[in-house]
């Protein structure tokens, strides 16, 4: 079966995509706003972009709609381009239930980390805040992004989807600190 992307709707071909490219790691995402409120989000659309140098990509989707209108951006994507930093927290199993409450919208000055009862930890760094809970949590700095427009979203992130992050620090945190 051949299947053209052109000749599907919007949500059947993100199900295709979804349902074909598998499995997909969450990169749960701390970024800190200017004004210091802590946010964290989930993204499946993240992988390795590069080696040397180490670089990592997530997606970034347009946000759900609100009340009142559409958010021009997503917290954490708005945090990136003000601070140029974030920090990429990888979900375990245990986690899984906490990283979907923080997938919930919440508006721009929730602290999110709060929301899903989580402890947020100073890293070495950068600014944002990485997850206490998590097992492994790799400090960012924005190297750059792409815009994708089409009729129906806009994709902001890193590298080849969209922008492009260079990890400068690895932690797994525990009884191991690598760095």
């Amino acid at each position: 079966m051949i299947i053209n992307p052109s000749e599907l709707d919007p949500r059947s071909c993100y199900k295709l995509l979804i349902g074909s490219v598998v499995p997909r790691p969450i990169a749960w995402t701390s970024t800190v706003s200017q004004e210091g409120v802590y946010n964290l989000a989930p993204f499946s659309f993240f992988t390795v972009a590069s080696r040397p140098p180490p670089m990592l990509c997530i997606s970034v989707g347009p946000p759900p709609e609100t009340e009142g209108g559409e958010r021009p951006a997503k917290d954490t994507l708005s945090n990136i381009e003000e601070t140029g930093e974030c920090v990429i927290n990888i979900v375990s199993l245990p986690l899984s239930n906490t990283m979907y409450e923080s997938s919930k919208s919440h508006p721009p000055e929730a602290d999110e980390f709060e929301k899903a009862g989580l402890t947020p930890t100073p890293c070495e760094v950068v600014g944002a805040p990485r997850v206490e809970e998590a097992g492994v949590s790799m400090e960012c700095l924005l190297v750059g992004y792409y815009l994708w427009a089409t009729t129906t979203s806009l994709s902001a992130g890193w590298y080849a989807s969209t922008s492009a992050m260079s990890s400068i620090r690895t932690a797994a945190y525990s009884s191991l600190h690598c760095y």
